[in-house]
């Protein structure tokens, strides 16, 4: 059954205690699809400068801090159990996905998508720490790449600042 947009939640619910209309065993449930490591790039630097093409080196080098600062509250939120996973991940994954984080937000962004297909049969959708796990690892890794740019970033701003004096 289909339902399109706009739509009642009455219409929702109606569609879905039809079910299969065509008598359809509902598929199995697929595991979840998570970006290898090798897939996509840490960091596409080139996805990076597009988005940061006119700022100065002093805003590329907030715009890095703040997403490490992100990062870390993220991992900070995740450990503590602060809010929803899901919503968690969705920030992650648009947080890092604008400064060219690519291979931790399309992994942020399966996860997400792996809760939101589970929140249709599961009260309270979770994810076991080896399901997290690869996002972790990659989450390091790019905090690690960050840092790494930030270093070449600050000592760029630092040679501007001494050359204007």
């Amino acid at each position: 059954a289909y339902l399109a947009k706009p739509f009642r939640r009455a219409q929702l619910e109606a569609v879905l205690r039809l079910g299969d209309p065509m008598g359809n065993a509902a598929p199995a449930a697929a595991p979840i699809v998570v970006p290898s490591a090798a897939a996509l790039p840490l960091l596409d630097r080139l996805r990076f400068d597009d988005s940061f093409g006119d700022a100065t080196s002093l805003q590329r080098t907030e715009v890095i801090e703040l997403t490490l600062a992100g990062l870390a509250s993220f991992e900070a939120d995740h450990q503590a159990s602060k809010g929803s996973l899901r919503s968690q991940l969705h920030r992650l994954a648009s947080a890092v996905g604008i400064v060219g984080c690519m291979r931790l937000s399309a992994q942020a962004r399966a996860l997400e998508r792996e809760l939101i297909e589970r929140a249709a049969t599961e009260a309270s959708p979770s994810l076991s720490a080896g399901q997290l796990e690869p996002l972790m690892h990659t989450l390091v890794d790019t905090r690690l790449t960050l840092k790494s740019l930030l270093t070449k970033v600050s000592n760029y701003v630092a040679v501007q600042e001494t050359a204007r004096c």
